[in-house]
């Protein structure tokens, strides 16, 4: 019977940034780091663990697209 491969580590929902209030938060009080494709608002966490929240600009393509963008910087983990 075939299965996934397993992932040494995956970001669950308890790990993501879901919330409006905290994306704001990030940017406000975090620093950003950017290049011609990519921008990145990073933010110390108080607590334990870290956590991810991607929001993926509509002009990179429908909600396909956007999806697999998402699926694919999720599974990237340098640390683990």
């Amino acid at each position: 019977m075939w299965s996934p491969p397993q992932r040494r580590y995956r970001f669950t929902r308890a790990d993501r940034i879901r919330a409006t209030r905290e994306f704001r938060a990030v940017i406000r009080g975090g620093e950003k780091v950017s290049s011609k494709n990519l921008s990145l608002f990073i933010r110390r966490h108080p607590g334990p663990g870290r956590r991810l929240g991607l929001a993926i600009a509509g002009r990179l393509g429908g909600a396909v697209s956007r999806n697999r963008i998402k699926r694919r910087l999720r599974e990237y983990n340098p640390i683990g």
